[in-house]
């Protein structure tokens, strides 16, 4: 058996250890208190059919609050409050009915769960409550109609602008939209630097934000579009210019089936002069930068028949018995004469096309003497 100092010195011990755990056990349940800065927001819900808008001049949007919680407690419920405070209609403390004008924020701020569920409260708030307007909202459906700027760069489009979607839904109170014609539209507003970052490529398609009707753009109450942005598609108009080219050369060409060296052909106009270009205004400078006539070429393509019919013509410019006219082609076997015939052209870009395609071009063909 243990000696009579031993078991006082044990018990001793445990009555130590007892008061101990009973002072820890009541000093963690002694009330305690924290003063937080607390941020007080209204939500604007899009859905919702009522809006919460402080209209006390003196309310700032920030509260203080003097939490009381016990000390255990303490930090878990500054945490459950937090800085920020969100009051939605209808949370306990916050007005329902229009003709409502208060909100007592230290019982909003009070039914926080959280805070309830840790033996919590709200000892103070400053300020206590404030004067808000309770506004209950409707929905219109508006048509949106694509604005272009009309400035003296103006961009010409092919057809009007389309948006997607072609309305949008938007929430304002029911004494603002008593106010609104039926003619009201929203606004897509095309900025002109989009404008100028378009290609003459086919349909295009841009981002616009919408602008409010003029009758919603100055009201002091909260007006909610949804979406907020319309997809707007259009097509640049392709603007047509004109290039004139001083001079553009002839080449001729003879079918596969001829021989070229049984023909001598001279292109009597080797260059047309003053050739007027007329297409897109991008392919119309592409031209312009490369030297205009760069690449463009009048081809006169000789049928089989234009040139036996050329070599039986007589040439005028010949003088009679000079050799070189029909009148001596049984003699020489050599027929000489002048045809004038249409050209077309090649290595025109794109769209672009001769003002006066079918310019004739005169050519002698002279078959070569037989052996």
């Amino acid at each position: 058996m243990p000696s009579p100092l031993a078991q006082r010195v044990k018990t001793l011990a445990l009555t130590t250890i007892v008061a101990g755990l009973v002072w820890l056990f009541a000093e963690g349940e002694s009330l305690a208190t924290r003063t937080l800065e607390v941020q007080v927001e209204f939500p604007l819900d899009p859905e919702s059919d009522l809006v919460i808008r402080p209209d006390d001049p003196n309310f700032t949007g920030t509260a203080r609050v003097r939490l009381e919680a016990t000390a255990r407690n303490l930090d878990a419920a500054a945490a459950s409050v937090g800085g920020r405070v969100r009051l939605a209609p209808g949370t306990p403390g916050v007005p329902t009915d229009p003709k409502e004008k208060v909100v007592d924020l230290r019982e909003a701020i009070g039914a926080i769960k959280e805070l309830r569920g840790l033996g919590s409260s709200i000892a103070d708030v400053t300020p206590r409550s404030i004067v808000v307007n309770v506004v209950r909202m409707v929905k219109r459906e508006l048509p949106v109609v694509v604005e272009v700027p009309r400035g003296a760069d103006q961009v010409a489009l092919d057809g009007d602008p389309v948006a997607s979607p072609a309305t949008v839904s938007v929430r304002m109170s029911e004494s603002v939209s008593a106010q609104l014609p039926e003619r009201a539209a929203m606004a897509a507003v095309i900025a002109e630097a989009d404008l100028r970052r378009l290609r003459a490529d086919g349909p295009q398609t841009i981002t616009v934000a919408l602008r409010l009707p003029k009758e919603l753009s100055s009201v002091g109450e909260p007006v909610l579009v949804s979406p907020e942005q319309v997809t707007v598609t259009l097509r640049l108009r392709n603007k047509v210019e004109t290039l004139t080219l001083p001079t553009v050369p002839v080449w001729f060409s003879l079918p596969p089936t001829e021989d070229a060296g049984k023909w001598t052909i001279t292109v009597l106009d080797k260059f047309l002069t003053d050739v007027q270009l007329s297409g897109p205004s991008d392919a119309i400078a592409r031209l312009r930068a490369a030297g205009g006539a760069a690449g463009v070429k009048a081809t006169l393509e000789l049928s089989s028949d234009d040139l036996a019919r050329a070599a039986a013509t007589p040439d005028a410019s010949t003088p009679a018995g000079g050799g070189g006219g029909v009148a001596n082609a049984g003699a020489s076997g050599v027929g000489s004469g002048i045809i004038s015939r249409p050209v077309g052209f090649s290595g025109l870009p794109a769209g672009v096309t001769v003002v006066n395609p079918g310019v004739p071009v005169r050519v002698r063909v002279a078959g070569a003497s037989r052996p």
